[in-house]
């Protein structure tokens, strides 16, 4: 029995970055869109914005915070 912990992060397109790799130093952000496609961007030309986690701890190893924790492999911040 373990704990699990879900990951997300929320990107948005990096558009001075795309310019500058792309040779689009100058264009406006319209132009550079348009430059990068109707396609999923590489990641490389994402800027994160938001990291999420959600924790589910199973009943059996929640034992209380980690201050009165009797599993040691519970902690809780």
């Amino acid at each position: 029995m373990s704990s699990v912990i879900v990951w997300d992060i929320e990107t948005v397109p990096d558009l001075k970055g795309f310019a500058a790799a792309n040779g689009h130093d100058g264009k406006n952000d319209e132009e550079i869109r348009a430059a990068m496609g109707d396609k999923f961007p590489k990641p490389i030309y994402h800027s994160i914005i938001c990291i999420g986690a959600l924790e589910h701890v199973p009943p059996q190893l929640n034992r209380g915070d980690s201050r009165k924790a009797k599993d040691m492999r519970v902690y809780r911040h």
